[in-house]
């Protein structure tokens, strides 16, 4: 009987001492799972880290390589200026030889203008004889360039050589048969030069350095080659005198 009760005394002792522990387990239980997600919370943060991190370092890398490219066409461009630079020593090194060149060359050549426009038929003679006077003035001033010189001189020979290779008509004053008169005058290159009284009646052909009366030619065939060279005719096959023989 003793011992059946001391059997139940320690059932019941064990049994309370199993429901004394149970909050403790679940307090456990529960503080494991607060750190374990605290953990996990980390872990998350971490991980999130890390890939900003990779991706800043990736941005970093990239910007380096686009930095790097950068740099190389730049040193690529300096090499260029530098070398454009030296080309340009170069050239002003011989600026100072050409320009000695140059300005003997355009006094050369506005002689050898002068000399033509004495020497030629009186082809739109006040026009060449002021082109010549603004030529010589020019050549004589500081503030013009030496290249605007050449050019201009240039320009002179270009309208020059156009006089030799057209018809041309305008209008001009001469001393025709001893009397100052105004008349039309027609040039074909500078193999005949013509000068008609502004009533169509009268031509006079220069030739031999003086205005001369025409002959052999009818006033007819002089005055289609007016209309033709007015715009007036369409262009034809003209029979005209020569102020100067064809060699």
């Amino acid at each position: 009987m003793k011992s059946r009760a001391l059997a139940l005394s320690c059932v019941l002792l064990c049994g309370a001492a199993t429901a004394s522990d149970l909050p403790t387990a679940e307090h456990n239980q529960q503080a494991l799972q607060d750190a374990a997600r605290d953990t996990q919370g980390q872990v998350n943060r971490l991980t999130e880290q890390q890939l900003s991190q990779q991706a800043e370092l990736e941005r970093v890398r990239e910007e380096i390589a686009n930095l790097s490219l950068y740099r190389d066409h730049l040193e690529r461009l300096v090499a260029d200026q530098q070398r454009e630079l030296t080309s340009l020593d170069t050239q002003l090194a011989g600026i100072e030889d050409t320009r000695a060149g140059l300005v003997p060359l355009m006094y050369r050549m506005l002689a050898d203008l002068d000399t033509l426009v004495e020497n030629d038929v009186p082809l739109k003679a006040r026009q060449r004889e002021a082109r010549l006077a603004d030529l010589n003035q020019m050549m004589g001033r500081a503030d013009v360039a030496d290249a605007e010189k050449f050019r201009r001189l240039l320009e002179a020979y270009q309208i020059e050589m156009e006089y030799g290779r057209r018809l041309g008509l305008y209008r001009d004053t001469l001393t025709l048969d001893g009397q100052s008169r105004e008349a039309q005058l027609l040039h074909l290159g500078r193999l005949t030069l013509l000068a008609r009284s502004l009533d169509g009646r009268s031509y006079w052909l220069w030739r031999d350095g003086q205005w001369q009366g025409v002959e052999g030619v009818s006033p007819r065939l002089l005055s289609q080659a007016y209309e033709v060279a007015a715009g007036h005719q369409a262009p034809a096959l003209l029979t005209l005198p020569l102020t100067q023989e064809i060699q």
